[in-house]
């Protein structure tokens, strides 16, 4: 994907807006739909209510909220957030974190766990409790860890081998630095 600014007048921003879904716009300038949204919030451009596309593709007439007068016909750059872009080469230090990974010896978890951590055995206790949602997840409310009934069954009721697993996962972070 392209790392260059792309400038857009106002004016042209406004009819992409309204011809494409800021969703698949906002990939096209590699950015995000709220980065995307947020750019027309501070340019006054408006945008398609929730809903638009699906009434459109119903074949309603839809209307178009008119661009405002501004003083000017802006010129707005548009900037990619290249963080969350992924390039096409690995970053080298996370291939060999990886490459080192796999010479550790495997990670096997016990079914039942002597002594776990507090918050293990406490987290362990209230799972035991509920029952899963309609997408199999086990978890105490909305806000809470949410886990699959698969992971509950295979580390015996216990959070040993998720445990084990997170702690593999931070030794790979820590080499990476």
């Amino acid at each position: 994907m392209e790392r260059e600014t792309k400038s857009v007048s106002r004016l042209e921003l406004y009819k992409q807006v309204w011809e494409t879904p800021v969703t698949q716009l906002a990939k096209t300038y590699g950015i995000s739909d709220v980065g995307l949204a947020k750019i027309c919030k501070k340019y006054k451009i408006p945008r398609p209510p929730r809903g638009y596309w699906a009434k459109k593709a119903a074949g309603q007439q839809m209307a178009k909220t008119p661009l405002p007068n501004r003083a000017s016909n802006d010129t707005i750059d548009i900037t990619p957030n290249t963080a969350n872009q992924f390039d096409s080469v690995p970053d080298p230090k996370f291939s060999q974190a990886i490459a080192e990974s796999a010479n550790h010896p495997p990670i096997v978890a016990a079914k039942m766990l002597r002594n776990p951590h507090p918050i293990v055995a406490q987290s362990a206790d209230i799972l035991e409790l509920c029952k899963p949602n309609s997408d199999g997840l086990l978890g105490p409310n909305a806000n809470g860890v949410w886990i699959s009934v698969y992971q509950k069954e295979t580390s015996g009721g216990r959070f040993g081998s998720w445990m084990r697993s997170l702690k593999a996962w931070r030794r790979v972070a820590m080499m990476l630095g």
